[in-house]
């Protein structure tokens, strides 16, 4: 099954991606989507079949963004956890997954990942 971002316009770069995803991010903390203490860093890699773009997060003390659960095991916090999503939207958007893992078979425009500290 084919999903695609809510921005995807065809094939485009990972540094013109990056660009706009940071753009983004900028307008989501301007309206109040995101907290304006929030540091995010976008990258992007290219390599042999593929590209990447990834996401960042800092600005943070490590009690804001993470705690533990029931069990003593390390987990987010419910407002790092919102946050975390609505990045992941914000990333996501721009991409066209038409992947079957059934087959193993995976093609996206990029790949990427968000995550809290410095990559």
């Amino acid at each position: 099954m084919t999903t695609t971002g809510s921005k995807y316009a065809g094939y485009q770069d990972a540094a013109t991606i990056s660009k706009a995803v940071r753009a983004d991010i900028k307008q989501a903390q301007k309206t109040g989507l995101l907290p304006a203490d929030l540091k995010a860093s976008v990258r992007c890699d290219k390599y042999s079949m593929g590209q990447s773009v990834n996401v960042s997060l800092t600005g943070w003390s490590n009690e804001r963004v993470w705690t533990h659960d029931a069990d003593g095991f390390r987990a987010m916090t419910p407002e790092a956890k919102t946050v975390t999503s609505r990045i992941e939207e914000i990333r996501n958007a721009y991409n066209r997954d038409n992947s079957d893992p059934m087959t193993d078979y995976y093609e996206v425009v990029y790949y990427g990942v968000t995550q809290w500290g410095a990559l």
